[in-house]
This record gives C-alpha cells, structure tokens and sequence, in this order.
C-alpha cells in the first residue's frame, strides 16, 4: 500500500512542473477569447518597490531607475554604459569616469527617468552615492523578451561578505521554443555560451528551443523528467474538475524535495560546467522556468554566497514577473473547464510557494548534514573550486 501511493506520488511530480506549457497548447482556443483581458497599462514588474536599486521602463518605454530603500537625504547619481563592469572597473578614479555617460541624479522621489534608451545593447546603470562615492550597479532583471515570460538575470543580489553577483553572467528562464527573431538576437547580443536545459526529451521535442548560432551556446541536457507519467490523464482532471484528492501544493512540495535527493546529478552536472570560465555567461531554463530552474538558481546563490532569505526573495519572484500569465491561464482554466474548476486549486502549480524551496532545503540539512557539506560532496564544488567560482562572478 504504501509502495502504490510513493508510486502514484512520483508519478505526479514531473510532469506537474511542465503542465503549465501543456495547458497553454491544450487551450489556445480559450487563450485567443481572453488575450484581451490582459491588455492594459500594467505596470513593469521589474520596478516592483524594494530595499534595493532596481531598473524598468514606464508606459512609455522610457528606462526608469528607482531606488526606493535609498537613505534619506542622500543624493545619487547615475551613469550608463552598455557593459555591467565597464563603469565599476574604470570608476575607481573619479577621473576616469567619462562625463559622457552621466545621465542624472535621482529625485526626490529616489527616481530618474532616462528618456530615449534603447531595449538592444542591453543598458546598464550604476548609481553612485554623491556624498561617499558608493557605487551599486543594477540593470533590468526582468528582460524584455516577448515569446518567454521568466527569462531573467541572476545578477545584484549582494552576498553575506559585502560583494555582488555580476549582472550579465547568469540568466534564469522557462522554455525558449517560443521566442521570437528579435528574441533570438537579443540572445545573441547577452554572449550566452552555456545553456542547461533541465526538461525531459518530450518537453524538448514538443518545444525545441530556439537559440542562436555562430557561435552557438554549448547546449547541456540535464533531463529532470518521469516519462512513466501521462500528463494527459493529469490535464483532463483539471479541466473535468476532478481533483479531489490531489493536492498540488503537495506535489511540489515532493518535486523539490526529489530535485535534492534522486536529481542532485544532475545539478552536480550543472556546477561542473559552471566551473569552467568559458562556459559563463550561463543559463539554466526548464519548462516554466520556476521549479527545475527555480531550484538551479537557487543553488548557484548560495553557493557564491548570497543568504539564503535573498535566495527565497529571488524564488518568490517568479509570482510577481508571472503574474500575468498565471491569471491568463487560470482564466483559460476556468472558461475550458465550463466552471468546474475552482483556479484557486491549481493555482499552486502555476505559483511558487516559499515552502517548495524550503522543502529542499531542509531536506538538504536533514540528510546532508548541511548545506556546504552538500555542495562539497554531493555537488562536487570542493572549497577552492567554490571560491573561485565566487571570485569569478562577484563583484
């Protein structure tokens, strides 16, 4: 007995992070009819207020830089360039900054509108502390793709020894089989060299990713997938309401939990690449970009350093770039379904929860004995490895 349900309960977890893409294909009738309700001036996610220094664009599309948690009465002001270390590098002389790309100080309000820049090269900003010269670089984590909706830097973020991640080095996403030409470039344009794909070979067939070529990214394919599992049979008791009995909290609960344990292989992989220097910058993607991925980034943050409530604030994110989509298809859900399926009862497979990741983590603790120890002998990043890694991707 206990054997069927461990079964019925693998069974479910693979395919639950994927069938946000299987529901999109399932419903596009349903999609066409509700494009509209997704119309509007929503505002950029990307300039979502915070304790730290983020980049978005207004209705406009004109680049805004916000610093909300800036201390009061200080003054900033802020430069742009093309490249996230070129100003950091060469701004250690106030004589070497060049004039040229000071763009303003912020306002009052900690915010500075920066008219006419374009989406490509992708801009990057630092802004600088008038008073005492501290400089923080930030760009746009968020980026402006239009066929993926959780394509995004990993860059910013600070770490427990006072450094920052390189923006423009790690990107996290969901699948790139939908993006656009432009997309396409805009790739190019980020050097990519290294992409890990953690989807099984169907999401792979069903959506082969579009990348770009000469030179083309090195292509890693870490397949997190259980093919003994019909997502079919899972997508038509959404759609006929008969989810009684299945918890879809749960089921991601028990995903990350197995993403730590059974797939920690594949994440060892992962670092393997990661720990060579020409393999960077670097993207990890799955199906939605939330779960697999959500799981990787995860585990590159701590590894460089970052503390481990600045690497859940990064998993929590995916609800706030996602929003949109998540209510789109919960509406698909609703109308394809005749109103037979409350959206709140799948609305945790669509979302990320904070007791996903920590279901990983104290996981890791329990059975690891840590989480360094873990990197070090399930990982396989011995400590001069790890901080070389760090001295590579910090700043």
């Amino acid at each position: 007995m206990h054997s069927h349900r461990r079964n019925r309960r693998r069974r479910a977890v693979v395919p639950a992070l994927a069938l946000s893409l299987a529901l999109s294909r399932a419903l596009a009738l349903a999609l066409a009819l509700l494009a509209l309700a997704s119309c509007g001036g929503r505002p950029d996610p990307n300039l979502t207020p915070g304790p730290d220094p983020v980049v978005g664009r207004n209705a406009a599309g004109e680049i805004v830089v916000r610093y909300s948690g800036a201390p009061a009465g200080s003054r900033y002001r802020v430069f742009l360039d093309t490249s996230p270390d070129a100003i950091v590098r060469t701004a250690i002389d106030d004589s070497t900054i060049d004039a040229a790309t000071s763009v303003g100080e912020l306002d009052r309000d900690n915010e500075l509108v920066v008219a006419r820049v374009p989406v490509r090269p992708r801009p990057y900003f630092v802004i600088e502390n008038i008073a005492t010269g501290e400089r923080r670089s930030v760009a746009e984590r968020l980026l402006p793709m239009q066929g993926a909706h959780n394509f995004r830097d990993l860059g910013g973020y600070a770490t427990a020894d006072g450094r920052h991640v390189r923006w423009g080095q790690l990107y996290r996403s969901d699948h790139l089989g939908d993006l656009t030409d432009a997309d396409v470039a805009f790739v190019k344009e980020l050097g990519i060299r290294l992409v890990c794909d953690f989807r099984g070979e169907a999401e792979r067939a069903a959506n082969p990713d579009r990348l770009p070529g000469d030179p083309a990214p090195q292509v890693a394919l870490l397949a997190i997938a259980d093919d003994s599992f019909d997502p079919e049979e899972l997508q038509s008791r959404i759609l006929s309401g008969e989810l009684e009995g299945l918890d879809l909290g749960q089921v991601l609960i028990e995903g990350n939990r197995k993403f730590a344990t059974e797939y920690r292989d594949r994440y060892a992989q992962l670092f393997e690449r990661l720990s060579d220097p020409r393999r960077t910058p670097a993207l990890v993607h799955c199906t939605a970009g939330k779960d697999r991925a959500g799981f990787a980034s995860a585990l590159i943050l701590r590894v460089l350093g970052v503390p481990e409530e600045t690497v859940y604030q990064d998993f929590l994110r995916t609800n706030v770039y996602t929003a949109e989509f998540i209510e789109r298809t919960l509406m698909m859900i609703r109308v394809a379904s005749l109103f037979r399926t409350d959206p709140e009862d799948v609305r945790p497979l669509m979302s990320v929860r904070r007791e996903y990741l920590e279901a990983a983590f104290d996981t890791i603790d329990e059975e690891y004995g840590g989480f360094d120890a873990y990197v070090r002998n399930e990982l396989g990043v011995r400590d001069e490895a790890r901080r070389a890694l760090q001295d590579r991707l910090l700043r």
